[in-house]
């Protein structure tokens, strides 16, 4: 990650509230073919510290006075078109920040909680801390968000809720549970495999699952090497928490799968007059064969999907 100008005199990162970037410069999200692994990833996005380090004349533009130039015939605007046009840039720089992060549904859908101070105290934490940390924060940067921009809000059927991503290098791709083919498939994803009936498997990068609508979501999207939920009380829950509250309100009859203590307090967020919740323990080798193993959470997700007319999800994974 590009690390941030210091200011002047100073050792440390001057920042500023992202909310009020009129123009947040992250390129929209596109898909094109890994090189070598023939899936599809998110195009490489901006860095969340380089949107928020100062930039002044993008400042100026917005902190300009009501007061016309000198010489001008311009009448100087009222306080209320003023601030109208301040919130209509902060509305602008808000969706240029963060839909190509997300894409247009969940933009949409967390709109207002991405306003929210707490959000914005929480991203530059994870900017500063990938500054610090540039080689051992996990995923990397434009990975973070790949959940979203793989399985869209509309295209939801299945969600399964993870914790926070793997914290060996080269591990994480924004997918709970799911590493890049290569990478040697965990022991947790594997028990995933074999209750699936694919195991053994050449590979554990579930893409091929998000496509098909599984939203594989960890409720904390970024770690640090070595130090499993070394990020848990950066925030990030916020976002995710709404993002199972907004499945939950714009869809329906999704298959929510709640694996171990952590994601079955997710219940809560889930109308399950709407939704089909199946719990089970973790598939961690600690819990596999108590509370896991024979619990046919995939084949009874096909079975709710098929009852409706759906397809069902292909879990085995292409070569």
């Amino acid at each position: 990650m590009a690390a941030a100008r210091p200011a002047a005199g100073s050792g440390d990162v001057e920042v500023f509230d992202l909310t009020l970037t009129p123009e947040a410069p992250v390129k929209r999200a596109r898909t094109e073919k890994a090189e070598g692994r023939g899936v599809a990833t998110p195009m490489k996005q901006t860095s969340l510290l380089s949107m928020m380090v100062r930039k002044p004349a993008a400042v100026a533009q917005i902190d300009s006075t009501t007061t016309p130039s000198a010489g001008s015939s311009e009448m100087p605007k009222s306080t209320a078109e003023v601030e109208n046009a301040s919130e209509s840039r902060r509305n602008e720089a808000i969706r240029e920040t963060w839909e190509p992060r997300l894409g247009a549904g969940w933009y949409a859908a967390l709109e207002a909680e991405l306003r929210r101070p707490s959000i914005e105290s929480c991203m530059k934490e994870v900017a500063l801390a990938r500054e610090k940390y540039p080689h051992t924060m996990f995923p990397p940067d434009e990975d973070v968000f790949r959940a979203f921009l793989v399985t869209p809000l509309e295209k939801v059927r299945v969600v399964i809720v993870g914790q926070d991503p793997y914290h060996g290098k080269g591990q994480a791709m924004g997918l709970s549970f799911s590493v890049p083919r290569g990478v040697r498939v965990p022991p947790s994803l594997m028990n995933m495999l074999k209750e699936a009936g694919n195991w053994p498997c050449p590979h554990g990068d579930l893409t091929s699952w998000s496509q098909q609508g599984v939203l594989l979501l960890n409720s904390v999207l970024t770690v640090l090497e070595g130090k499993p939920l070394s990020h848990k009380s950066i925030g990030w829950e916020r976002i995710t928490d709404a993002a199972i509250r907004a499945v939950s309100r714009e869809q329906k009859g999704v298959v929510f799968m709640l694996w171990g203590r952590e994601a079955q307090a997710k219940a809560k967020l889930v109308d399950a007059t709407r939704h089909q919740v199946l719990i089970a323990g973790h598939p961690s080798p600690l819990s596999y064969e108590r509370h896991f193993k024979g619990c046919n959470h995939f084949a009874k997700a096909n079975d709710i999907l098929a009852s409706r007319g759906e397809a069902p999800i292909n879990w085995a994974l292409p070569l």
